[in-house]
């Protein structure tokens, strides 16, 4: 087996791993499925979920990346080329170990299509939010200067700048995961995350301040269980797969750098623990600061 690099330090992976789930899946999309869903009633299915199906899947991703130390690709096809010792240690029917085998190299390989697909789209919103960081900071200079709805206009209406935007964030993301793992990404997510964390509950304690608090407190967790139905449930499940990257692949790549004593449950409790809570505190930031339509925070 080739010789594989190991995290640096636990804390190096949470970094990493929270930094992989932690995005437009927490900030964007979570407070408006939270909105479409009842609010408190919703995040207190979304946490359920998360216990029920969440941490079970994410363990499953850490336990197939730390067994084989390979990719999600590579670990797939390991595991089918070695179903006979993997599956007859475990008692597992001859049938369903079959069935296990032919599917999981092609699911594997959607995974990879999915990342794809994924970050094809980051890396615009991610151009526009250099865009909006670059006028921003130009803002402290002569705050009369920015006004975030021309900058919008201007990126909708200029389809190079946003290319160029996407090529330098597509670029910086090259040059990261060429370095050496220790050197590359886990650094960076050393650096990066614990910024993010911090602007997050700064961000927090400033829409405290704002009339609508009491009230979108009360909107978030002072749940209405009529308001929830049957597609509510899908809504929590593709949320919760989409904030915790699961099915990406992502998460049997970081645990295939664990070491051999790391413990798994602990681990993937962790991380959903954790990514519910940045869901939790980005609810926290944006609902005080907006006027949803079809939202009652009475």
């Amino acid at each position: 087996m080739t010789s594989r690099g190991l995290w640096g330090s636990r804390l190096g992976f949470y970094m990493a791993a929270i930094g992989s789930a932690f995005g437009l899946g927490n900030l964007w999309r979570f407070p408006y499925v939270v909105a479409e869903n009842g609010g408190g009633a919703f995040i207190l299915l979304y946490v359920f979920l998360a216990f029920l199906i969440g941490i079970p899947l994410v363990i499953g991703e850490f336990l197939i990346g730390k067994t084989t130390k390979k990719g999600v690709v590579a670990a797939m096809n390991s595991i089918a080329e070695d179903k006979t010792d993997i599956f007859s240690q475990n008692n597992i029917e001859e049938e369903t170990a079959e069935i296990t085998t032919r599917f999981s190299p092609i699911i594997a390989k959607m995974s990879l299509v999915l990342c794809l697909l994924v970050l094809t789209y980051y890396s615009v919103i991610s151009g526009w939010v250099m865009h909006f960081l670059m006028q921003f900071l130009v803002g402290f200079l002569s705050p009369e200067n920015f006004q975030p709805e021309a900058t919008l206009l201007i990126l909708k209406n200029n389809a190079w700048l946003q290319v160029m935007l996407t090529s330098v964030h597509l670029l910086m993301v090259i040059i990261i995961v060429a370095k050496d793992k220790e050197e590359g990404f886990e650094r960076w997510m050393g650096y990066m995350m614990p910024i993010f964390m911090g602007l997050l509950v700064f961000l927090v304690y400033e829409s405290a301040s704002v009339d609508e608090t009491h009230a979108t407190l009360r909107y978030l967790f002072y749940p209405d269980f009529s308001k929830l139905n049957l597609s509510s449930w899908g809504a929590a499940i593709g949320q919760l797969c989409f904030t915790l990257s699961l099915g990406f692949g992502s998460m049997v790549a970081f645990a295939s750098y664990f070491r051999d004593d790391a413990y798994i449950p602990s681990a993937g409790f962790r991380v959903a623990i954790m990514d519910s809570m940045i869901c939790i505190f980005a609810a926290l930031v944006i609902f005080p600061l907006l006027t949803i339509d079809g939202v009652d925070y009475g």
